[in-house]
């Protein structure tokens, strides 16, 4: 999916969509706390989440995603080599890691043209981590 399908209000979004949010909008899904409690209340988005699975925004009204934490592991690369492959509004621009442990609940208002990143590489190590970690859509 391109920013550009989302612009023409294409609401059918596929795992590994990358959408930067505000803290306050980033809930854990076990305890419906926000997931980093020290930043919430600032300013600017700046919370990068990726859905986890293909997702209709239009029938649900919550999206599951994880977060991204650039300050925690550098596991997970930035896209600043990819930029031929990747969106020229990607913020996905220093090295972190995904976190996995923290699955967390989104508005799905929230992820719109405005919100939207990137895609994730078809080939990244994160695909196939989606790929190992979930069949059809439960954690094994």
């Amino acid at each position: 999916m391109s920013w550009y399908e989302i612009l023409l209000g294409d609401r059918n979004c596929q795992s590994g969509c990358w959408f930067i949010l505000y803290e306050e909008d980033v809930i854990r899904e076990t305890d419906g706390r926000p997931f980093a409690l020290t930043k919430r209340g600032r300013s600017i988005e700046e919370r990068r989440v990726v859905l986890r699975e293909d997702t209709p925004l239009n029938e649900t009204p919550n999206a599951l995603v994880y977060p991204r934490s650039a300050s925690s592991g550098k596991d997970h690369p930035s896209h600043t080599d990819q930029m031929g492959e990747c969106q020229p509004q990607c913020k996905i621009d220093r090295a972190g890691t995904v976190v996995f442990r923290y699955p967390c609940v989104v508005n799905a208002d929230k992820l719109h043209e405005h919100t939207w990143s990137c895609e994730e590489p078809i080939d990244s190590e994160l695909r196939e981590s989606f790929n190992r970690t979930f069949k059809r859509g439960r954690r094994t």
